[in-house]
């Protein structure tokens, strides 16, 4: 799955990543960075963090995620 989160312009970063059968973050990583290496940072500390659900199906899934941040 893919989603876009735009905000007008400014810092952009993708970010990959695996959701476990059990719901655990798993092989998050910026494949397309942005121009700045601490907002990359951040957004995978953001991720490696967050607490999730399983998904209903049990059965993992990855996900692209491109992430905006506006002037």
């Amino acid at each position: 799955a893919s989603q876009e989160i735009s905000t007008q312009g400014g810092l952009r970063a993708t970010v990959y990543f695996k959701v476990t059968g059990f719901g655990k973050i798993s092989g998050c990583k910026i494949i397309t960075p942005s121009k700045d290496p601490n907002f990359d940072r951040i957004l995978l500390v953001l991720f490696n963090q967050l607490p999730l659900l399983p998904p209903p199906d049990n059965i993992p899934h990855t996900f692209q995620l491109t992430f905006e941040q506006g002037e």
